[in-house]
């Protein structure tokens, strides 16, 4: 029996990573002559010593994981991070990744940005995280009242909040320029409703011009200017010129938000696919 017993103490010490002459404890641990036993954590490295702690240190080897200090689930981490990672400088830019344009999980689109992890073709941008950042920026601009200037705003659309989309000629941009669409609309203001008009293929300099003329209040363009085919991105516009790194960070914030909203429904927002652009408006240039 003392053996079994020196046996499952040995094996238990063994699991936890201490280090200490188990043997002399267990020998006769009230007449033994050894020092007092010192309990320390195995280092991970075989070049440093370990570090001998008080009595106080077995709550020091239960240190909580990102996910336990946080409670986010893995996917939704994953949703969160690849949000941030798509800003680039003042813009967002990453590689395209289609996903269903109805239905589907946040786990879908936590498995695809994986996939292209892996792949190494770096922050995927999906329509989900168009829609997101949609929400974001209408938001953003209803809390930034400064940025608009309304002396030389059209009146056609009244007191709404306008933003006019416009996109290169990538095949994907349409989608992303109706998720984005989507995501805007979907904001409500409370004394200002958001309204979205499409332009369809556009140059970046003509999206500016709509918002210094008065023609919208905000404007982005879907485009990844001369990278690949692959990729894409969306450039933000207000009445003094783009937005600016910490502005983006703000974005960034608010479109994590609203990824929050739609995981912890459990679904993912529609999109028309490739059927079209789901806005108020459609101007012709």
């Amino acid at each position: 029996m003392r053996y079994r017993a020196s046996l499952v103490i040995s094996l238990l010490f063994a699991a936890l990573g201490y280090r200490h002459d188990v043997r002399a404890f267990l020998a006769d641990p009230a007449t033994s002559k050894h020092k007092p036993i010192h309990l320390s954590v195995a280092s991970s490295s075989p070049n440093t010593e370990s570090v001998s702690s008080s009595s106080s240190t077995p709550f020091d080897f239960f240190q909580p994981t990102e996910i336990d200090a946080s409670n986010i689930p893995p996917n939704y981490q994953t949703i969160l991070t690849s949000l941030q990672e798509l800003k680039s400088g003042s813009d967002l830019r990453g590689t395209y990744a289609a996903h269903a344009n109805s239905g589907g999980t946040i786990a879908n689109i936590s498995h695809l940005v994986k996939k292209l992890k892996e792949e190494g073709k770096g922050a995927a941008l999906t329509p989900f995280a168009s829609h997101c950042f949609g929400v974001a920026f209408a938001r953003w601009l209803l809390q930034h009242q400064d940025h608009l200037d309304n002396t030389t705003r059209d009146h056609k659309q009244g007191n709404a909040l306008t933003l006019c989309i416009g996109r290169d000629p990538r095949s994907h941009g349409e989608r992303l320029a109706d998720a984005f669409a989507r995501g805007a609309e979907s904001v409500d203001g409370l004394t200002r409703p958001v309204r979205v008009m499409y332009t369809g293929v556009a140059t970046t300099p003509a999206m500016y011009e709509f918002v210094r003329s008065g023609k919208c209040d905000a404007a982005i363009m879907v485009t990844a200017s001369h990278l690949p085919e692959d990729k894409n991105g969306i450039k933000f516009f207000v009445s003094n010129g783009g937005l600016d790194k910490n502005e983006i960070d703000e974005l960034i914030v608010l479109a994590q938000d609203e990824a929050r909203h739609w995981y912890d429904m459990g679904i993912m927002p529609p999109s028309s696919g490739n059927a079209g652009v789901f806005c108020s408006e459609l101007v012709s240039l």
